[in-house]
């Protein structure tokens, strides 16, 4: 999940930067949130992730924002656009968010957001050079946009596929571009923050262009934004007096107090020309529709996938159907209705691999001769499974000529002395793949659990479950009910409870290889760690650490009368853990000196 993240995200900066995204920057910084709490979650970074090019400093035309420019929640739900308190409501104006700094009341900097924190040095003409502001600094923060009345006379004379990445493509150029002087600016707030209506008075003072602003929810939002001048992808409703939006405040992702309502996701009629089968991560058969090109929010999309044989079943599908498709949060393509409901289409019965009987368990299609056990074995092997680098599923195919690997214990078992004579294998590597796979055996019980690839069971699943069981109790919970536990319901206990039953004795023999850490059976020497404060590295990274230096530790979450280590980032830290650990006569260390 993570590298596909990393690599859409990556696809759409390039896109930007080309002028050409099909997203808008606070979808795009959606992606980039969920890749942050992945890698902060699984402590995995890699080279190529976005997050590694986010920086604070300014340097090469980048200017720190003077405040952190947030994105907003949004809704589809347009209820939520009405507060208890005093509100507006204003049009979303789609394009590309600036800010303007003015210094003396003299135009000084022109920023895009980017991951606003600091933004690129861009050129804009229409606004105002000059401001009659008593305020040394001041800052403005807005939508850079071109009218549909400017859109409709320039289109023919770009390559662009919409509005928003002209703008983008305009703004992005390195020299003064020619289509400049159609790019508008509307001001939707500035640095204080204020009680928005005044705010938005004194901004048209200074001289600036602002979206048509409402005291209400209008009876039709789509016609509301419709008649706006500018493009739009929704309405924005913002609680309306200051001491109301103090005490509501903010998340770190986006203020309380203001909200983005997008309409429904945009749809294209098209024709289902076939179904294909892709191998998923975990060895089953996922159905791709395959359909004429469409373009849809700027990209050109021809597949989608069905998931399993109950969703084709529901769209009653037959090939040569006209079906409508959508862009699921403008990022995942998916067909949301069958126009034709021939119903005509007969899922594929023998495996494409083997030729085997294929087997269907709640829409799920599987081989009965379990060809695609290596498929499970490379997921196993993955960075989403217990991160054995090396052991990629077309180096695993390689071993299994020689070395045949038919269970999971098989993996640990490798006879390298035959893999170093295969074509492609050196000393060095195949060394590498030795001591990744040994180091695997420490892992935690949820990372061993989620690496099996249980049906229904995401490693986000199988946290909700986890309370630093063992692996004995962890394992008689999932063998258990618990449909007690919120999000789990009846079909998933079944669909686990019908795995266990036919793995439940290879899964215990392949259990005795691991040393599962946080198992406090195991742990001889009783220490127990803590960390706090702000260290230069993740703390998911510093608890990898320690572990692989003392593996029989157990990570606490906070001090208590058991702790026996607690580690700060510097000598002169102080917190109440520090207070507690002291008074507890633990040991305290920074990361450098610990030793025990």
């Amino acid at each position: 999940m993570l590298e596909i993240l990393i690599e859409k995200a990556n696809k759409y900066l390039e896109m930007y930067e080309n002028g050409n995204s099909p997203i808008s920057d606070e979808e795009y910084d959606e992606i980039i949130e969920q890749i942050a709490e992945l890698e902060n979650k699984t402590g995995i970074i890699y080279p190529n992730s976005p997050t590694q090019r986010i920086s604070n400093n300014s340097n090469d035309g980048e200017v720190v924002h003077l405040k952190k420019m947030l994105s907003l929640k949004k809704t589809k739900d347009s209820k939520e656009l009405e507060w208890k308190v005093p509100f507006i409501v204003q049009p979303k104006i789609d394009g590309m968010s600036v800010e303007l700094i003015y210094k003396n009341g003299k135009l000084t900097s022109v920023t895009s957001r980017k991951n606003g924190v600091t933004g690129d040095k861009k050129i804009l003409k229409n606004i105002p050079k000059k401001i009659l502001s008593d305020k040394e600094i001041y800052s403005v923060y807005g939508e850079a946009t071109i009218s549909k009345e400017n859109w409709s006379l320039i289109k023919e004379k770009t390559d662009y596929s919409n509005n928003r990445n002209l703008v983008a493509g305009i703004l992005n150029s390195k020299d003064e571009h020619p289509l400049l002087g159609y790019v508008d600016f509307l001001a939707y707030s500035d640095i204080d923050e204020s009680d928005e209506v005044s705010t938005l008075l004194y901004l048209k003072k200074l001289g600036f262009n602002i979206p048509e602003t409402l005291r209400e929810v209008p009876e039709d939002l789509l016609a509301f934004v419709e008649k706006c001048k500018y493009p739009t992808d929704g309405v924005v409703s913002k609680v309306a007096e200051k001491k109301n939006k103090d005490k509501l405040g903010y998340t770190n992702k986006h203020p309380k107090w203001a909200i983005a309502y997008k309409f429904e996701d945009e749809r294209k009629k098209t024709t289902l020309r076939d179904i294909i089968y892709k191998i998923s991560r975990k060895g089953t058969l996922c159905p791709v529709a395959i359909f004429d090109k469409v373009e849809i929010d700027g990209t050109e999309i021809t597949n989608a996938s069905l998931s399993n044989l109950n969703i084709l079943k529901e769209l009653k599908l037959g090939i040569g159907d006209t079906i409508l498709v959508e862009k699921s949060n403008m990022i995942i393509p998916k067909i949301v209705k069958n126009l034709t409901n021939s119903d005509t289409y007969q899922p594929i019965t023998e495996c494409p691999n083997c030729g085997g009987k294929l087997q269907t368990k709640d829409g799920v299609l599987f081989c009965d001769n379990n060809c695609y056990f290596l498929e499970k074995i490379s997921y196993f092997c993955s960075k989403n499974g217990l991160d054995i680098k090396g052991l990629s599923l077309k180096t695993l195919k390689k071993i299994n000529t020689i070395n045949p690997i038919i269970e999971y214990k098989d993996l640990y078992n490798i006879d390298f002395s035959k893999v170093i004579k295969l074509e492609g294998f050196g000393e060095k590597s195949v060394e590498n793949i030795k001591n990744a796979i040994e180091k695997s055996k420490k892992c935690s019980v949820i990372e061993f659990f989620s690496a099996l690839g249980l049906p229904n069971m995401s490693k986000g699943r199988l946290e909700k479950l986890y309370k630093n069981q063992s692996y004995n109790e962890f394992m008689t919970l999932l063998k258990g009910d618990f449909t007690s536990y919120n999000g789990f319901g009846e079909s998933i206990v079944c669909n686990v409870h019908s795995y266990l039953k036919e793995n439940e004795n290879s899964i215990n023999e392949l259990s005795k290889i691991f040393s599962f850490q946080g198992e406090q059976k195991e742990n001889k020497d009783g220490i127990k760690f803590c960390l706090t404060g702000k260290f230069k590295q993740k703390k998911s990274e510093i608890v990898k650490e320690i572990l692989e230096k003392y593996p029989d530790w157990i990570e606490v979450k906070d001090v208590t009368k058991e702790t026996n280590v607690l580690v700060i980032p510097s000598k002169d830290f102080t917190s109440t853990k520090v207070e507690k650990g002291i008074k507890n006569k633990c040991k305290i260390t920074t990361l450098e000196e610990l030793t025990f």
